[in-house]
């Protein structure tokens, strides 16, 4: 538990870094806490290959379409928040 604690802490500081923001910026804003709860359950391998993307040519080239890195993320999301029970 301390060991993942110390991970999730390495693991929000590089993106800080690389977003040029502070830890607790990064964690409220760009990290979102299914993730951090997902790891801490062991849910999350560290480095997840990364699932086929199938984009036509068109969505290819576009600026907006999602690079490989972001698709995996978002896909995960969706699994884990599609366990989670609803309230209400």
């Amino acid at each position: 538990e301390r060991q993942a604690m110390k991970n999730i802490v390495q693991a929000v500081d590089q993106v800080a870094d690389r977003l040029g923001n502070t830890r607790a910026v990064c964690r409220k804003y760009y990290v979102h806490p299914a993730v951090l709860d997902a790891y801490e359950r062991g849910l999350v391998m560290v480095r997840p290959p990364a699932p086929p993307v199938e984009l036509d040519e068109k969505r290819e080239r576009q600026s907006a379409a999602l690079r490989r890195e972001e698709a995996a993320v978002l896909q995960f999301l969706q699994r884990v928040l599609e366990q989670e029970p609803r309230n209400g």
